[in-house]
């Protein structure tokens, strides 16, 4: 007989991109998503053997009874702890989307995703993967349901695995291409993009100013990145990213956290030096994190989110909302185990 575990959800906050997105200087962000995505649970569900779970998710009304339960989405698992299939519900219980993952033997060294297929209402949206000495991916492909190629990307690295090129294809027709150099240090150094006539459009430089900090003269096409790190003397970690845009404007983010506290925090500033938005992370104790996000416009604070996380016994959280300290959503899990 199947044993059942009710078992909270780890709750993401995503937070926009302050730039423009198509030229945030990512490798791959579909196979990298995937990946973090799909291997996050992985080593605690194989020891555990979770062959299922469902998410749910319940509203409380002010008298405290729940007028909304439902399944999310439901996730299974094989015998080596890989999601095989994913599936996504509307509020009535219907389908959404689903997508079921392939993957190369199982004891292989790096245990890849090679396709993964995305139903979406009637569309459908085939991913195939091929990878480089069975670790870097090398080639991906989006294919409709009638086997045809919608676009693709194929990636190049250099001897020490440092990707130094990438470029997209529409149909087989090449439409852009990124380039990657690096200091001697290994660092990044500036990331290229090129459109379909392998004309420059943009660059980005990964370079610090004065002061280890961005100088604020614009250049033009160019973005220019910094990022450092400072260590405090009670083993804080502070690390400061800036991004200036051709018109030299400076956004900056803050990330503060340490590991012997259980503390972190996240901010995020404008050009104008004003917030953006917030997330305060605190341990309670060892099972328990209260979290803090909130969300500013032109410098004012405009929304508040109160999180209580808690670990259950196979250390995963829990997320309730809070609203002056009471439970008014509340997110688990319900496990099915071989």
């Amino acid at each position: 007989m199947k044993k059942h575990l009710f078992f909270p959800l780890f709750c993401l906050i995503l937070f926009p991109y302050q730039g423009r997105a198509q030229y945030q200087p990512t490798s791959s962000w579909y196979p990298d998503y995937i990946s973090k995505h799909l291997n996050f649970f992985q080593d605690s569900i194989r020891s555990k053997g979770i062959a299922s779970y469902s998410e749910w998710l319940e509203t409380y009304t002010k008298g405290g009874l729940p007028f909304q339960s439902n399944v999310s989405s439901l996730r299974k698992f094989d015998q080596a702890g890989r999601v095989i299939r994913e599936e996504y519900f509307k509020r009535n219980g219907k389908v959404r989307r689903s997508t079921t993952y392939q993957y190369n033997e199982v004891g292989s060294l790096s245990n890849r995703i090679i396709r993964s297929r995305r139903l979406f209402g009637h569309k459908v949206y085939d991913y195939r993967f091929e990878y480089h000495n069975d670790s870097l991916l090398a080639h991906y492909e989006l294919r409709n349901k009638k086997g045809e190629e919608i676009h693709s990307r194929k990636y190049f690295y250099n001897d020490q695995g440092a990707m130094i090129e990438q470029r997209s294809y529409k149909r087989d027709k090449l439409t852009g291409r990124i380039e990657y150099s690096y200091y001697p240090d290994g660092s990044k150094k500036e990331v290229r993009f090129y459109d379909d006539s392998l004309k420059l459009e943009r660059t980005f430089r990964y370079d610090c100013g004065i002061g280890n900090s961005l100088l604020s003269e614009k250049q033009k096409d160019t973005i220019t990145r910094c990022s450092r790190t400072e260590q405090l003397a009670d083993g804080t970690e502070r690390r400061i990213e800036e991004t200036r845009d051709e018109k030299g404007r400076i956004r900056r983010i803050i990330y503060t956290s340490n590991k012997s506290t259980g503390y972190s925090k996240t901010e995020s500033y404008d050009e104008k030096n004003r917030l953006v938005y917030t997330y305060e992370r605190t341990r309670m104790d060892n099972k328990v994190y209260d979290v803090v996000t909130k969300v500013y416009r032109r410098g004012k604070l405009r929304t508040t989110r109160h999180y209580r996380e808690s670990k259950d016994a196979l250390g995963f959280y829990q997320s309730k909302r809070l609203e002056d300290n009471k439970v008014v959503s509340n997110y688990y899990r319900l496990y099915t185990l071989y």
